[in-house]
């Protein structure tokens, strides 16, 4: 099941008060493809993924598909647990698959229904995804754009990326035909962002444009700034995209924008509680990049991800 003979193992360190050194704990992590025993597991990637808006998709269809396309595209990660006797193996800490918008499945539709309305305000996605609803009458058309989804737990070392993207784009590379495009979504956050006057995702543009709602940004930010300390998901510092507007809680996600042809970010709106727990406010990012671009771009992903992910 494994899909490399030997899989990277990661390294975390902890201290007590009294120690002057930290210790070390290696850890080996193993990439497979999914299996049933996932699927639960990928639900509740897939809900993280999505945040407030997990209730407008079919997340088992997504996680049943992620399963069905075992040995095509899309990799898991476990510890590797093959060293101990009788241990029960481990969900899933992280997944990547690949969706062809053009497929007729419950999973394809459901993702498609959805980034149709959330790009409704970007005509340049709204139609590449709406060609891909035509595509999705004619059977025997090639998947002109294929959705990459990534999800991960909180703390896992970046590099774990790097394999999961490497093997993904070596199988799209492997089929018989290839995607035009890669349409990757991931959330980012925007710690100016607080406000009374929240934006609701309708309200949503392109991602060159700035989300509304900014009044005493200077003050906010500040004050998001401290907020974040103790925010339900915490995300990585100094990770920012390109116009340095949004925080990234993937830093790969700071590549897929350098090659994108096309970028359309919406908001997710807050849930009940983010008052109380100081989430910052986050989006939904859409990003086009061409597959011609896909060897460049890994190739920019490995020297980000050997070194930590460091921005």
């Amino acid at each position: 099941m494994s899909k490399r003979p030997a899989s990277p193992a990661a390294s975390s360190s902890s201290s007590s008060s009294g120690d002057s050194e930290p210790s070390f704990i290696n850890v080996d992590f193993l990439f497979s493809s999914p299996s049933a025993l996932d699927y639960h597991a990928l639900k509740r990637l897939t809900q993280q993924l999505f945040y407030t808006h997990a209730a407008h998709l079919d997340l088992g269809a997504i996680a049943q598909e992620t399963i069905d396309a075992a040995g095509k595209w899309g990799s898991v990660v476990k510890v590797d647990q093959q060293s101990e006797e009788g241990g029960e193996e481990e969900d899933p800490y992280a997944f990547v698959g690949a969706f062809d918008l053009a497929a007729s499945t419950a999973a394809s539709q459901s993702l498609r229904a959805y980034f149709l309305a959330r790009s409704a305000s970007c005509a340049s996605i709204s139609s590449l995804l709406a060609s891909s609803s035509a595509d999705a009458a004619n059977a025997a058309a090639s998947p002109s754009t294929l959705l990459v989804l990534h999800e991960r737990m909180v703390n896992l070392p970046p590099a774990i990326a790097l394999p999961l993207y490497r093997m993904l784009f070596d199988e799209i590379a492997a089929s018989p035909t290839q995607p035009d495009n890669l349409l990757f979504f991931s959330r980012i956050f925007n710690a100016d962002a607080f406000s009374d006057d929240e934006m609701s995702d309708a309200e949503g543009g392109d991602a060159e444009d700035k989300p509304r709602g900014m009044k005493g940004a200077a003050k906010k930010r500040r004050k998001a700034a401290a907020s974040l300390k103790t925010a339900k998901t915490a995300p990585p510092p100094k990770a920012r995209l390109a116009e340095g507007e949004y925080g990234l809680f993937h830093p790969e996600d700071a590549v897929f924008a350098q090659f994108a042809s096309h970028t359309h970010t919406f908001r997710f709106p807050p849930p009940p509680d983010a008052a109380e727990a100081f989430e910052a406010p986050l989006f939904g990012r859409l990003v086009v990049v061409p597959w011609r671009q896909a060897g460049e771009m890994l190739q920019r992903l490995e020297a980000l991800l050997a070194q930590g992910g460091a921005a």
